[in-house]
């Protein structure tokens, strides 16, 4: 508890030696909450992509059905990412500090997270939709559940892959090693 208090302190007294308190505070929380609920959303379709190899029945496929009904809009706020963190940093520093080492790195991770929803994750969950859809009959049994676990595997394991890079940037961004 009396940590948490020291950093409260010691945050209020950063955030008050910066030049733009309130324009920094917007920036780092539209940077903080489209990072969580991005990456997040990526990471909640690894699950499902993960699940999706494994369905038991027909139940299973309509929860499949419903999280692939729509494209997922909200993954789609990591591209918000890099431009509200870098406001952030200039806003707290000075453009000076966008050339610091943990930002440079961050956004190198950024650039994979982003590369691997678009060019796996994303298509992948586009595939599925068609198929989730398809898959199951009035009667009978399920078809197309091999097309539907080679996307499910190309989506978790992307998916991992953007756990493990949201993860870093995390503590890039926490430790800001020079």
């Amino acid at each position: 508890m009396a940590v948490a208090a020291i950093a409260d302190v010691a945050a209020v007294a950063e955030v008050a030696a910066i030049d733009h308190p309130v324009g920094y505070a917007v920036a780092l929380v539209v940077h903080i909450v489209a990072a969580v609920v991005g990456f997040g959303s990526l990471a909640l379709s690894g699950v499902y992509g993960g699940w999706g190899r494994h369905l038991e029945s027909r139940h299973d496929l309509e929860d499949m059905r419903r999280y692939f009904a729509k494209p997922n809009w909200a993954a789609r706020s990591i591209w918000l990412v890099p431009f509200a963190g870098g406001a952030a940093v200039w806003l707290r520093s000075g453009a000076g500090d966008l050339g610091q080492i943990w930002v440079i790195a961050a956004t190198g991770c950024w650039v994979i997270g982003i590369w691997m929803a678009v060019t796996f994750i994303w298509p992948a969950e586009g595939g599925i939709r068609p198929i989730v859809n398809q898959v199951l009959p009035p009667t009978g049994e399920p078809v197309g559940l091999d097309e539907l676990d080679r996307l499910c595997r190309r989506m978790g394991r992307a998916a991992a892959v953007c756990d493990v890079i949201f993860t870093v940037a995390l503590m890039l961004m926490i430790f800001r090693p020079a």
